[in-house]
């Protein structure tokens, strides 16, 4: 057993690595080669024993794991920044490129109407441009 690493602390370790990604326990692999930890290899994966392992190797290990831990940390955290500021953006952004006003007309009622253009069907009895507006409505319709 390395020196001055518990039972408990090589089973988390290994527990760690069975749970990566195959990538990053490719890069375990190449740690263990490079230290010249014997290894055995078959169809269910790539055996060693974690017990008999140097010290140095497995604070390489640990190493790796630790970046891998931050760098998931750093990931869900940008992801969730992204999501923030895309949703933003969609707020700020898309509601003004989607609602163009348009044509406005002010009857002299005081109602403001919008062209339709980019709204779809709008129920309203003042529909419409100058002189359709002005004609439905029965009212002067001014540009505002």
């Amino acid at each position: 057993m390395p020196r001055g690493v518990s039972y408990t602390k090589l089973e988390a370790i290994k527990q760690k690595i069975e749970e990566l990604p195959a990538e990053n326990q490719k890069a375990i692999l190449k740690i263990i080669k490079e230290d010249d930890v014997m290894f055995s290899e078959n169809v269910n994966g790539v055996f060693f024993d974690i017990v008999n392992i140097e010290t140095d190797t497995l604070r390489k290990i640990q190493s790796y794991l630790d970046f891998c831990d931050k760098s998931e940390e750093y990931l869900e955290e940008r992801v969730k920044n992204e999501k923030a500021f895309l949703k933003e953006y969609e707020l700020t952004h898309t509601n003004k490129e989607r609602d163009p006003i348009g044509i406005m007309f002010q009857t002299q009622g005081g109602q403001v109407q919008i062209n339709p253009r980019n709204y779809g069907e709008i129920p309203s009895p003042y529909i419409g441009t100058g002189a359709e507006a002005e004609a439905e409505a029965g009212e002067d319709v001014v540009p505002v």
